[in-house]
């Protein structure tokens, strides 16, 4: 049975390994797959989870893993069906689909208004940086189409959020971005930096400069988000900050270090854990991430064998190493186990760009920022005394 330590706070499901549009940079091998996940298999999984005993209070499913919305919106009306009736009252449900956004009409809309669902649309900027490496199967942009989308949703009154893939062309780049997300009204950007994983090994930009010019883009974004009072909230400033907050107080539980808090199931029911970029991808050095199937065994079977073993051995000896050699420890609490994988070959590794990028950068960021903005109070207060002292003066000489 499961522990506060190894509750299930989000579970990615898989309801297709296909996808419609051909991005360049993604890391999945299987996405001209079109199987789904069967009903049964879905009811099937849905059992085993809730009877580990690894289900809180809150339960977050993300459909993910391909483009959930090649699947109609029917089957998702049967699968909440089945979730809800086997997942106890006591716990509530969240959704989260993320979407290229290509497909979402009122129709989607519908079926997003009726159930507590979240939407992330990947949308990397204007036209012209989008539509360099986010192209449907026939080589012809999505940007329009996404657009459309999201004007689907918001004339539909519901909320999403952006994912942006920072590439090549848009890492030099920030007030473009910004200015771009600001005359759509968008309300919730997430940044990713488009990364060497699953098949993806050859990125848009040289590695050699990867970590400084992120660090130029978040600095320059966010001097452009406190001149403007901060007309979008940025995830990754809001993380930075919140570790820098926290650090003095304990080192945060790293969901992607701590088995079955990210519990990754494929349209078969094949599980993994730790980071979901992890599914489906096969290496030399661990073979296929597969750690059994939800549908025919329980979790408690699977762990107690390799390859979990093997696995969650070799991600704790990162940990490790991680707390012993990295300042930063205290904000992150580990590192990616996906990108130690991919960057470094090994599970058993500490510091990559990454981190360099996401923690490093960002928490130096933050730190520099609040120091400022610490100094402009103080001298702000001076000030305020000075002319406080003036005014006294002129008062007793009057």
């Amino acid at each position: 049975m499961g522990t506060d330590d190894d509750q299930v706070s989000l579970l990615v499901l898989q309801p297709t390994p296909f996808c419609n549009i051909d991005c360049s940079y993604c890391y999945l091998a299987d996405r001209t797959n079109h199987e789904r996940m069967a009903l049964e298999t879905l009811s099937r999984v849905i059992s085993t989870v809730v009877a580990s005993g690894r289900v809180g209070e809150i339960l977050r499913i993300c459909w993910h893993s391909g483009e959930p919305l090649v699947v109609p919106p029917g089957y998702y009306e049967d699968a909440f069906a089945i979730i809800r009736r086997l997942v106890p009252d006591s716990t509530k449900i969240e959704y989260v689909f993320q979407t290229n956004g290509v497909l979402i009409d009122d129709r989607w809309c519908g079926l997003f208004r009726r159930h507590p669902v979240t939407v992330g649309i990947s949308l990397d900027g204007p036209a012209e940086v989008h539509d360099r490496h986010r192209r449907d199967r026939a080589g012809k942009g999505t940007f329009d189409r996404v657009l459309k989308g999201i004007d689907a949703l918001r004339r539909n009154g519901l909320k999403f959020y952006i994912i942006a893939v920072l590439t090549d062309r848009s890492l030099d780049n920030a007030k473009q971005l910004f200015e771009f997300f600001c005359s759509l009204g968008i309300e919730e950007v997430c940044f990713n930096v488009e990364e060497v994983e699953g098949i993806h090994i050859t990125p848009s930009y040289s590695p050699d400069r990867l970590v400084e010019r992120a660090r130029r883009f978040f600095r320059a974004y966010y001097q452009l988000l406190r001149e403007r009072s901060f007309p979008h909230w940025v995830r990754e400033f809001d993380y930075a900050f919140n570790a820098v907050l926290r650090a003095p107080l304990e080192t945060p539980r790293n969901a992607l270090t701590t088995p079955f808090r990210s519990l990754n199931v494929d349209y078969l029911g094949n599980f993994s854990t730790f980071c979901p970029e992890l599914l489906g991808v096969h290496t030399n050095a661990y073979g296929p991430f597969m750690l059994g199937n939800l549908a025919n065994e329980s979790i408690d079977d699977c762990v107690a064998r390799e390859p979990f073993i093997s696995l969650n051995r070799d991600i704790r000896h990162g940990v490790d190493m991680c707390a012993a050699t990295c300042a930063y420890f205290k904000v992150c609490g580990g590192g990616a186990p996906s990108n130690k994988l991919f960057e470094n070959g090994t599970f058993r590794s500490s510091e990559t760009r990454h981190c360099q990028i996401f923690i490093k950068t960002l928490v130096d960021l933050a730190i520099d920022f609040i120091e400022d903005n610490i100094a402009r109070q103080e001298t702000a207060r001076a000030d305020q005394l000075t002319a406080d002292k003036e005014n006294c003066r002129c008062s007793k000489s009057s």
